[in-house]
């Protein structure tokens, strides 16, 4: 198993996925951006990325209250995290979740976007402004990573 080699150092965090199942249950937003229904047994990776980038989850300000949960619940919030964890793991939630910022959001809006996230987060290491950054670089950086993939995969098709 490739997680046995991984040095404890280097796990922030550890938890059942069972927790997000209950986290998604129990909060409609986090549901609709990890649409865990869709993650099964037995389904090609393809076939559940087709399906999430079918749903067409738009990044707002709803839906980055609920990245902001999903974070918690990865421990984001809590001292010993940096910066770089915190834009890493929004940038696997846009990525692996084929969540879709739309480019025509004004500046303003995306300054709000992200400071709900960091209202919502309430890290007891950074200051707002900086995990507001490190939200709009996530996003930006797992928006790249989602174009990248679809660009791959419609030359593959052609």
């Amino acid at each position: 198993m490739v997680w046995a080699s991984v040095p404890a150092a280097a796990v922030l965090s550890h938890f059942p996925i069972s927790d997000l199942t209950v986290l998604s249950r129990h909060n409609q937003a986090c549901d609709d951006i990890l649409n865990l229904r869709d993650i099964q047994s037995g389904r090609k990776t393809q076939y559940v990325s087709s399906l999430l980038r079918d749903r067409n989850t738009i990044i707002n300000i709803r839906t980055a209250r609920a990245m902001a949960v999903v974070c918690r619940a990865f421990k984001m919030h809590r001292v010993g995290v940096s910066i770089a964890h915190i834009q890493g793991l929004v940038s696997s939630l846009v990525d692996s979740f084929q969540l879709r910022h739309v480019t025509s959001d004004t500046p303003r809006m995306s300054m709000m976007m992200a400071k709900a996230f960091a209202v919502s987060l309430v890290s007891q290491a950074h200051l707002d402004p900086d995990v507001e950054t490190a939200f709009q670089e996530g996003i930006q950086q797992g928006t790249v990573s989602n174009i990248r993939l679809q660009t791959v995969v419609r030359h593959l098709l052609t």
